[in-house]
């Protein structure tokens, strides 16, 4: 596994995959995808299985756990401590209080319309940040409903200048700061508001000049550090949570577009900077500074009648996407000191040759020969003219996809021809 690295994603919301045969075979694939960080959901005081979090911090991945209750379902803290002492002698070190405190869904009608949502806000979150902090827990302040409703960037400025004014110093000294990162909207470029409101000072809430960009993208990071800056003198810890905006997959170019941004945001979570994209090359993303210490993705597998699933990791039958099929070759590869990603002269030992395919259709094509992926690792190709620059070319017998010239344009170079 990669070390240190900054990818995370979301576990199961429901308390049906901690037992030790669900357990065993997920925790295996987060193994072999390199996730060092996982979110997991408690809608209610019940524990998180010791077993399942003791496994989980053996293997070096970090668990986040999100306590996400509305305004109107909260606990009272005195309520935590018996799980937080609990969660404490596990070794958990942070943990989310609430969610989206800025939008009107998490209060109620009477107390959205009264006003002050933001000292409110503090009220609520500082007993439960505290009694974190006394059993030796991180609270992290919870993301925010990105520029829409209450201003996000707004928000979390007048809550900080709140705790500084407050004089809750240790609270910010312990504090870390989460945002939801929206990446998957085509129509802008992976980098979207990269550099922060330094670089693109005219944008204001609601205003957003023709030339200029927002918060609403990747580096949103920039914006909220930028912010803690201003107002405490240096950037907080930041945990980045991928945002699950609904997308029409009509509206979408290719799937291929959509697999380059997770492949591109992967990489650079992954530190792996030797590994080609099976995708169409484009810009390369812009690191994540610093302060931010993970990315979490949001949906592990297929949910029934989820608009989200385009997110998702896995299918509903447990199958890995094209694109964790190329992550776990790319981690194979890292661990075992594999080749067949790369050779010394810049060109790939093997890649497999696929025509392009609707998605349903790709997931099945690669779920049929998973188990050739897993140990050839072959780099994924949707075009002849990146196979020609392969040494071994491998192609699905039954999709006859491609023409007859350029199969002949395959057989005239000296690239071995596998056909399975």
């Amino acid at each position: 596994m990669s070390e240190n690295s900054k990818l995370g994603l979301q576990y199961f919301s429901d308390n049906l995959h901690y037992h030790q045969h669900e357990a065993e075979y997920w925790l295996n694939q987060l193994k072999e995808l390199g996730v060092s960080w996982l979110a997991l959901d408690s809608t209610n005081l019940i524990a998180i299985p010791e077993p399942f979090l003791a496994e989980l911090l053996k293997l070096n991945i970090t668990p986040i756990i999100r306590f996400n209750f509305p305004y109107s379902l909260q606990k009272p803290p005195h309520e935590f401590q018996l799980i937080l002492t609990y969660y404490q002698k596990i070794g958990i070190h942070y943990m989310v209080f609430f969610d989206q405190p800025n939008s009107q869904g998490f209060w109620s009608e009477k107390e959205w319309l009264h006003g002050d949502i933001v000292e409110r806000f503090i009220d609520l979150f500082l007993p439960y940040a505290k009694l974190a902090i006394a059993n030796g827990i991180q609270p992290i302040f919870p993301p925010l409903v990105v520029a829409d409703e209450y201003w996000d960037t707004a928000f979390i400025k007048l809550a900080l200048q709140s705790l500084v004014r407050r004089c809750e110093k240790c609270v910010l000294d312990q504090l870390l700061i989460s945002a939801y990162a929206h990446v998957f909207d085509l129509s802008r470029p992976l980098n979207w508001g990269a550099g922060g409101p330094q670089r693109f000072p005219e944008a204001r809430p609601f205003s957003l000049p023709g030339h200029s960009q927002d918060q609403k993208g990747l580096h949103i990071d920039d914006w909220y550090s930028a912010i803690a800056k201003e107002v405490l003198g240096h950037p907080l810890p930041m945990v980045l949570f991928e945002g699950d905006q609904t997308v029409n997959l009509n509206q979408l170019a290719e799937l291929s577009q959509l697999d380059e941004r997770r492949l591109k945001i992967i990489k650079s979570l992954l530190h792996i900077n030797s590994f080609p994209s099976p995708f169409a090359n484009g810009n390369e993303i812009i690191s994540f500074s610093d302060n931010t210490i993970c990315f979490v993705f949001s949906q592990l597998v297929e949910q029934i009648f989820s608009d989200t699933n385009y997110l998702a990791w896995y299918d509903s039958y447990r199958n890995p996407k094209p694109f964790s099929l190329q992550v776990k070759a790319w981690m194979g590869s890292s661990r075992y000191g594999y080749t067949s990603l790369g050779s010394a002269n810049g060109h790939h030992q093997l890649v497999l040759l696929i025509p392009p395919l609707p998605e349903a259709q790709l997931n099945a094509e690669l779920a049929q020969i998973q188990p050739y992926l897993l140990q050839k690792q072959p780099k994924i190709v949707f075009s002849v003219d990146e196979a020609l620059q392969a040494e071994h070319v491998a192609l699905i017998s039954h999709l006859n996809a491609f023409s007859t010239e350029e199969l002949e344009r395959l057989n005239k170079q000296p690239s071995e021809i596998e056909w399975l």
